[in-house]
């Protein structure tokens, strides 16, 4: 159902055409650009209110189809109580009606009323429709929730108080006359005859709705809201009746026939309030098309006389351009004269300044030389303190002496290690010479008591290495050649006694 049909067209004050006053092709423009934002703003408006009552109606429809399903649950006490919360969401569906006629009443080119218009609509959205009309199908919660749902419908309905207050304070505002002259009689309204014979019938055909039964036909709000859902539903006129008696409280076939027919009416009534809104409108726009041509071609004249006053500044324009130009000239000679002065007397004062600055790095030049005369006159006394005595002839001969005794003492011990060391490799090499003549004899039983090899070896080292005579206690089995590898094991002689 659409919320907005019991909604009648503003009735107000707008301006004739006798009043708009002329404009120039800029402020045309200008003009032209402002009410279209305004009028975008005021269609954003509008879309506001009517996306908010379209998020608001489910819950409606939610509210009465859950009565009538729960009806034969519930006790009349619990029942009557959700049938009075619902009237009173109708009722707020009631203000945001009379809030959306408001709407389409503003004053396009009004950008204060238009401010506290949005203002006014985002407190409904934010308000009502987010939380509280959302609560309103909340009729299975328990008795807390009730309770809570109670306290939001009585939230919106005071803040919706408030905002029709706001409404009727800015209503009257705007309809009072600024001087103490008549006020407007009802057929002059809008200045236009057509227009206000259309408000006239728009009018006579709400008194006929207002008459014949209102927006619910005489019914409960909540009836209603159940009686449209089968209406939209169901396809048959006497199924509808059936159901409807059946399922409304204290209704019966024939008043629900009624209500039907009613229904009709109520259609065919909003339909052609509709079609006069719409030719209302059109009417009003075609009127401001005829104000914008006759700005249009006033601004044209405008243009024209003032293309002629610029033709006759034009001669006035080429002497000051003229007298422009001669002044431009001797400035530039006199500013050319000056640079030159100006240049002279800054190379002047260049070439004094190099001449001071030459004669200052000079003195520093001499002041550095005779600062390095002196310090290498201190360098000079400071050698001359600190060169060494000669040494006396005896103390000379005397260290001769002693380093002599030192290269002689030095040599002796090298020869005599060279001598042990000669003395080392024969022996060594008369070792290898007897191993190499050994043979072994692997078939003799002896060999078990006899020495290892390794011991074999070891004891001719030693013995070798300490020049003693070969034992003749004990022979060793003949073995293949020995050939030494890597550090021999032989004790030195100087660890013998440890």
């Amino acid at each position: 159902m659409n919320i907005h049909m019991q909604v009648s067209p503003p009735q107000l004050p707008w301006p004739s055409d006798a009043d708009r006053p002329v404009y120039s092709r800029v402020k045309l423009d200008e003009w032209k650009s402002s009410s279209r934002t305004l009028q975008q703003k005021a269609h954003a408006l509008e879309a506001s209110i009517d996306s908010m009552l379209d998020r608001a109606r489910p819950c409606f429809d939610g509210d009465a189809k859950s009565i009538a399903d729960q009806k034969t649950s519930l006790d009349a006490q619990r029942l009557d109580q959700r049938r009075a919360m619902f009237a009173r969401i109708e009722t707020i569906k009631e203000k945001s009606g009379r809030i959306a006629t408001f709407i389409r009443g503003v004053d396009r080119t009004d950008e204060k009323e238009l401010s506290k218009l949005k203002a006014m609509i985002e407190d409904i959205d934010e308000h009502i429709v987010e939380f509280k009309l959302k609560r309103a199908g909340e009729f299975d919660a328990g008795a807390a929730d009730q309770a809570k749902l109670e306290e939001a419908i009585s939230a919106s309905m005071s803040r919706l108080d408030h905002i029709d207050a706001s409404l009727s304070e800015t209503m009257s505002a705007r309809k009072a006359p600024a001087a103490p002259a008549k006020a407007p009689a009802p057929d002059a309204t809008t200045g236009d005859p057509k227009r206000n014979a259309i408000l006239s019938q728009v009018q006579a055909i709400q008194n006929l709705i207002d008459q014949d039964g209102g927006q619910y036909g005489d019914w409960e709000p909540a009836d209603h809201q159940y009686w449209l859902r089968l209406w939209n539903t169901l396809d048959n006129v006497n199924e509808i009746c059936e159901r409807g008696a059946q399922e409304i409280p204290n209704q019966s076939f024939e008043t629900v026939m009624d209500h039907c027919r009613w229904y009709e009416r109520y259609t065919s009534y909003h339909t052609k309030k509709k079609e006069l809104i719409a030719e209302w409108r059109q009417a009003k726009e075609l009127a401001a098309s005829k104000a914008v041509d006759e700005a249009v071609t006033t601004s044209r004249q405008m243009d024209e006389e003032a293309h002629r006053q610029t033709e006759r500044s034009k001669q006035a324009a080429v002497e000051k351009e003229r007298a422009l130009i001669k002044w431009k000239e001797e400035k530039r000679q006199r500013e050319i004269e000056e640079r030159a002065r100006q240049g002279a007397a800054q190379a002047k004062a260049e070439k004094d300044e190099r001449r001071r600055h030459e004669k200052h790095l000079q003195e520093l030049r001499d002041m550095l030389e005779k600062q390095r005369e002196r310090n290498r006159e201190k360098d000079d006394a400071a050698n001359k303190q600190m060169t060494p005595a000669p040494r006396p002839m005896i103390d000379t001969r005397r260290l001769e002496a002693r380093n002599a005794a030192m290269m002689m003492r030095r040599k002796k011990l090298v020869a005599a290690k060279r001598q042990a060391d000669e003395r080392r490799a024969n022996n060594l090499a008369m070792a290898l010479e007897r191993l190499g003549t050994v043979v072994e004899a692997h078939a003799d039983p002896k060999r078990l008591l006899s020495e290892t090899k390794a011991a074999a070896t070891r004891r001719l080292l030693n013995e070798a290495q300490a020049g003693e005579p070969k034992s003749t206690t004990s022979r060793p089995v003949a073995q293949p050649p020995v050939v030494l590898t890597g550090k021999s094991k032989a004790v030195p002689q100087w660890r013998k006694g440890i």
